[in-house]
């Protein structure tokens, strides 16, 4: 009982304290001291409840749940949309939905159908057709399409789409010029996938000495960050450390 008290007692000064910093009214604060239990779970459902649903974080939560529960739940809806109207809007929305899905056939047939009239050169699509294209199994057409947006769209800039493009340059055995590639991005692509990347096929391709010191590069560089970024190239930094001897 002494324990439960003291769990109630830090409910009603928790909720005593969200009451003033939120601007409740006032007698809600008399209400949670002097009618402890009964008080604290009118508050919660009444106040806090509401608030914690209405949350980013919340909603967030409980769409993860739903599609855990039902995960072709979100496609059926945009299958629904498309039906009633064939956009391109709608139609990038279910090709978005397919790749959640790892529909990736299915995605690229659709982003194709983007693809028109004003959107027929949109770099936008064109890359997330690119990315449904290197899922699917083809990397041959991803480099075609990347190759297409940067023609037609000379000055879009895209970190993703350049890794995307070294990527599919590999895929395709293309090698000198996934090197030549992964070796322009290593210099500014925003994390350490690249560079993580450029070493492992210079290790492919039998540059052992070169693939060590972008390694070495690499840990020096997540070693002299800050926690946040070293906690999100965490994968790529252990990696490095397995091929970098001691």
């Amino acid at each position: 009982m002494p324990a439960l008290g003291v769990l109630l007692l830090l409910v009603q000064v928790g909720f005593a304290v969200h009451a003033v910093r939120t601007g409740r009214p006032y007698w809600w604060i008399g209400i949670i001291m002097f009618v402890p239990a009964v008080g604290c779970a009118t508050y919660f459902f009444a106040e806090v409840l509401p608030e914690i649903t209405r949350s980013r974080a919340a909603r967030q939560a409980v769409r993860d749940a739903q599609t855990l529960i039902d995960p072709e739940r979100d496609y059926r809806a945009a299958v629904d949309r498309f039906a009633e109207s064939d956009m391109v809007e709608t139609r990038s929305q279910l090709a978005a939905e397919c790749m959640n899905l790892k529909r990736y056939q299915e995605a690229v047939d659709l982003y194709r159908g983007t693809l028109i009239g004003h959107y027929a050169h949109d770099p936008h699509l064109m890359l997330r057709l690119a990315e449904a294209q290197f899922l699917n199994g083809d990397p041959d057409g991803t480099v075609k399409t990347l190759e297409e947006l940067k023609a037609h769209n000379p000055d879009f800039d895209s970190a993703a789409g350049h890794l995307l493009y070294a990527r599919a340059l590999e895929a395709a055995q293309r090698m000198a010029d996934a090197l030549r590639e992964y070796a322009a991005l290593a210099g500014y692509y925003p994390g350490e996938e690249a560079r993580a990347r450029y070493a492992l096929l210079l290790l492919r391709t039998g540059d052992v000495d070169q693939a060590r010191d972008v390694f070495r590069e690499l840990i020096r560089k997540v070693d002299r960050a800050p926690r946040h970024y070293a906690r999100a190239e965490r994968e790529w930094y252990n990696l490095a450390k397995q091929h970098v001897p001691d």
